[in-house]
């Protein structure tokens, strides 16, 4: 089975899994971890999290913030086989996850990935509406 885990500093996670359901509508195969609410031992979290994923399963992983503590405990994971690691996570990046079950992963992952790049736009650049319509 595939499951995403969207992880980050306070409750970032829990607010992406909630604009994803409501575009979406639930998502059981997605899970959050909410980090640093609260004095807490993270490391052990993200273990915790980590023992309730099968060998069988396919993990995404989606931390806030590259280089942060959250996305450094899932380091150690990466090795795990079906497991992969993205941080910098986007609404659309959740958005074509979700959307795309049955393909390879390893392929939707790099898709994905092209497509957030060239969606995220300064939009300042754009003086006309014309030009926005162009989008």
């Amino acid at each position: 089975m595939r499951k995403i885990i969207i992880a980050g500093h306070g409750n970032f996670a829990e607010g992406m899994r909630s604009s994803l359901e409501l575009i979406m509508g639930r998502q059981e195969q997605v899970l959050t971890l909410c980090t640093y609410l609260k004095p807490e031992n993270v490391e052990e979290k993200v273990d915790a999290l980590m023992k309730q994923m099968s060998k069988e399963d396919e993990v995404v992983i989606l931390t806030d913030l590259f280089g942060g503590s959250v996305n450094n405990y899932f380091l150690r994971y990466m090795q795990n086989p079906h497991t992969y690691l993205i941080a910098g996570v986007n609404l659309l990046l959740l958005i074509e996850l979700v959307c795309r079950k049955d393909d390879d992963l390893d392929q939707v992952i790099e898709t994905a990935l092209q497509h957030v790049q060239s969606s995220i736009v300064y939009c300042n650049r754009y003086q006309s509406e014309e030009t926005l319509s162009e989008f």
